[in-house]
């Protein structure tokens, strides 16, 4: 689902084409503009229209206003699965056969995505369906027929470069008078940037059966505006560095300075490094008196010297 405020332009273009009995073929080119909205969540919803073309009957038109609503219920990406449920609805705006059976749909699906099962060669997802939808009957001639159709959606997405994948869509339907009906689709999907996406697709019906596509030719584009990049996590705290080593005139600074350490922690107490902290100062640089001036330079910011001494300098 989209992320809660994010909006996504879509458009679809492609071309059906069937093959009817003696050897004659029919085509429709479509075109669907669609707008997707996080609305909260988890929650996501949208509304498309396609504008369809039958190419051999010069008969076109917009065949309906859809809209859905999806809500992923279930959403663990540490364990690799998603699970959503989808409904939509179809308001036909024509009563012209050669687009539309005329009639009202809507349906509900399962959707599931499962992007580590075959991690890292591919991402997976799978989609069930049942919907009151138009199928294409040629009884004689083309028609639209609102029927109860099941449908099976399962995809592969299988990442070739940086923002390549190579896809592929295996789409079963049936309905009440139709026979089984297999779309297979391979295509490609480019990301241009964390905005763009664009896609592409060849699909061919099989079998042969005269209510499906022979033919499927797919191209796509999908703009989400203003998305931007995951923030980057808050960087470490930086302790403030440590104070400048005090030396006699006359006397060489010392090639190993007095070392700093907090000493063992009873309880709790603040971090060493940090103003407030039990610190411990001990002297290996035989320097007469530079351990006391190195510790009361830290007590002045604020550090907590609990004890000055010698000790053999091991860093």
């Amino acid at each position: 689902t989209l992320k809660a405020g994010d909006v996504d332009l879509s458009g679809f273009l492609w071309n059906d084409r069937y093959s009817l009995p003696a050897g004659k073929t029919m085509s429709d080119l479509l075109f669907m503009p669609e707008v997707n909205y996080g609305l909260w969540k988890d929650v996501e919803v949208g509304v498309s229209a396609p504008f369809v073309d039958n190419l051999d009957a010069s008969v076109s038109g917009l065949r309906f206003f859809r809209g859905y609503a999806k809500y992923e219920f279930v959403d663990m990406p540490d364990q690799g699965i998603g699970v959503a449920v989808t409904a939509f609805g179809a308001a036909s705006t024509t009563d012209k056969p050669e687009l539309s059976s005329g009639a009202h749909n809507y349906g509900v699906e399962l959707n599931v995505s499962l992007p580590r099962l075959l991690a890292p060669i591919a991402t997976a997802y799978f989609t069930a369906g049942l919907e009151k939808t138009d199928t294409r009957m040629f009884t004689p001639a083309a028609q639209w027929r609102r029927e109860v159709k099941r449908k099976v959606d399962l995809g592969l997405d299988v990442p070739l470069r940086t923002g390549l994948d190579a896809a592929l869509e295996l789409l079963y339907t049936r309905s009440v008078s139709t026979d089984d009906n297999l779309i297979v689709a391979p295509g490609l999907r480019y990301q241009a940037g964390r905005n763009l996406t664009l896609l592409a697709s060849v699909g061919v019906g099989v079998p042969k059966n005269k209510s499906q596509p022979r033919w499927q030719l797919l191209a796509g584009i999908s703009y989400i505006p203003g998305r931007r990049a995951a923030a980057p996590p808050p960087a470490a705290a930086v302790p403030p560095a440590a104070p400048p080593l005090p030396v006699e005139p006359g006397v060489a600074a010392p090639a190993s300075p007095p070392r700093v350490q907090a000493p063992a922690a009873h309880g709790s107490a603040p971090a060493a490094g940090a103003p407030g902290a039990r610190v411990e100062v001990l002297d290996a640089s035989g320097v007469s008196g530079l351990a006391d001036r190195v510790a009361r330079a830290l007590v002045k910011l604020g550090y907590n010297v609990v004890h000055v001494g010698d000790a053999g300098w091991d860093g």
